[in-house]
This record gives C-alpha cells, sequence and structure tokens, in this order.
C-alpha cells in the first residue's frame, strides 16, 4: 500500500495533479478536506465543522489503507505538525509513504486563486500567510521526512506533470 501526501498552498495545482495522478492508477483514493466541508455544510470553512472534517477524513484515510487501497491526501499539509500527525496515525497498516510538495510562487497562485469559482477562493491575506508558513516549514519537513525515512519530491510549476508521462 502506498501513501502519497500532497504539499503546498492553495492553488499550487495540487487538485490538479491529483486529478492526473488518479487517473495513472487503478488502486488509488483521493481524500480532501475541502470535498469534505462541502459535502458536510456546503461551505468551504467553518470552525465548527474543522473536528468532524479533520477525523473523517483520518477514518477514511485508515479504512482505505486497512482494505489495501492506495491513498492520495490533497490538502495543504504545510505544516510538520500536520504532516506528522497524518504518518503517525497511519503507522499500524505500514503504508509506502511519499510526500509530494508543490512548489509554486505565490504570484502564480495568487493569480490562479483569483480565476477559481467563488466558493474556492482564498483570501489573499490567508494565502500569504500560508505561504510564509509553507516557505519556513520547509527545512523542519525535509528533516521530519529523512528521520523517517520518506521519500520526497519536490515539483516546481514547470516539473508537476513531468512523472505522470
Amino acid at each position: 500500500m502506498k501513501l502519497t501526501i500532497l504539499r503546498g498552498i492553495p492553488a499550487s495545482g495540487k487538485s490538479t495533479f491529483a486529478k492526473e495522478f488518479i487517473k495513472s492508477t487503478t488502486n488509488t483514493i483521493r481524500v480532501n478536506m475541502d470535498s469534505l466541508r462541502m459535502m458536510l455544510s456546503f461551505e468551504t470553512f467553518n470552525p465548527k465543522y474543522e473536528k468532524i472534517v479533520k477525523k473523517s477524513e483520518m477514518k477514511i484515510i485508515q479504512m482505505a489503507l486497512e482494505k489495501g487501497f492506495d491513498v492520495l491526501v490533497d490538502d495543504t499539509n504545510i505544516t510538520t505538525k500536520r504532516l506528522r500527525s497524518i504518518i503517525n496515525q497511519t503507522r499500524e497498516y505500514k503504508p509506502t509513504v511519499d510526500v509530494i510538495t508543490l512548489d509554486v510562487d505565490v504570484s502564480i497562485a495568487l493569480y490562479r486563486n483569483s480565476r477559481r469559482n467563488e466558493l474556492k477562493i482564498v483570501p489573499e491575506l490567508d494565502m500569504n500567510r500560508m505561504y510564509i508558513n509553507f516557505d519556513k516549514s520547509i527545512v523542519f519537513v525535509q528533516q521530519l521526512l529523512k528521520e523517517e525515512g520518506i521519500l520526497h519530491t519536490i515539483h516546481t510549476d514547470r516539473q508537476l506533470f513531468e512523472d505522470l508521462k
């Protein structure tokens, strides 16, 4: 079993990558907190539901791994705390873990964000905050993944789909 975790700021291309990734595999399911949020409340974010969203996503990941599916986690996953949580909560299933970081310049992400469906637009202030946290966390993320022996691939915008060809 394989657990692939995508990382990147909003509008970095994670879901586009995920769609192509899923098309290229036969036994992989995609989990995404934004999709769960919309399913639960037709809202992109409501703090009232976040615990349910996070626990539901983890249960889906665990159940899928338990049933022998490969899993693609399509969320921002910016912090080491978030990555460590996913890794620790799936360890008992012994998946091969890969982390793919989509490293896109914030100006490109902001432009893409402005062209999104109204429900998916992330406020610019939040985008900039996430980019700063993303940029600051990269060294810690690389250290965590090295300690865990996890393959870490960093894609720039130009490289995004090369691995799928």
